[in-house]
């Protein structure tokens, strides 16, 4: 039980090591197949409004179940190495802090997935220096760098409504 919980990265077997690859370049070829223009528009479309994305056709029952099986799929490869504690925080947080940088879609795949391989190599480097287990480090650099954007975002969004309410107009 506490395999499944917690996990434990470093000792992930090499079968388990070579499945999670072949998942995730099941789910990459996929996407990559697709093209540009389903993943970027007609996937965003549904995502955001499905209601609309079943009104103009698109196939909304073909993309609900193949989102949620590609998803099922990664996470259940990523468990077993990993354990549910850092895959439920790893598929939550790169996600929201990007999602407090920047509102474009495509940017905030890219710093999310800049933050997901930062944290995680920073963590696992981290740990050994520490003598701490490598998910919870990982976790908590996650965590703090949630709290520090938001931090950043919350001064920087008072100090533009500051800005924006003062009365310096020129008369």
């Amino acid at each position: 039980m506490d395999h499944i919980i917690y996990g434990d990265p470093l000792g992930a077997s090499w079968k388990e090591i070579i499945e999670a690859g072949v998942i995730a370049l099941l789910v990459v070829t996929l996407c990559l197949l697709k093209g540009k223009d389903l993943l970027l528009c007609d996937l965003l479309l549904f995502i955001f409004d499905p209601q609309h994305a079943q009104a103009i056709g698109l196939p909304t029952k073909v993309l609900h179940y193949g989102l949620l099986s590609l998803l099922s799929l990664a996470i259940v490869t990523a468990l077993k190495a990993v354990g549910m504690i850092l895959v439920i925080s790893m598929l939550i947080a790169p996600g929201a802090t990007a999602f407090m940088l920047t509102r474009q879609f495509q940017s905030m795949l890219i710093i999310s997935l800049l933050i997901a391989v930062f944290n995680s190599v920073l963590g696992l480097y981290l740990s050994f220096f520490i003598d701490s287990a490598p998910g919870p480090t990982i976790i908590l650099l996650l965590t703090a760098n949630f709290i520090g954007v938001f931090i950043y975002t919350s001064i920087k969004n008072r100090n533009t409504e500051k800005l924006s309410s003062s009365p310096l107009s020129v008369e």
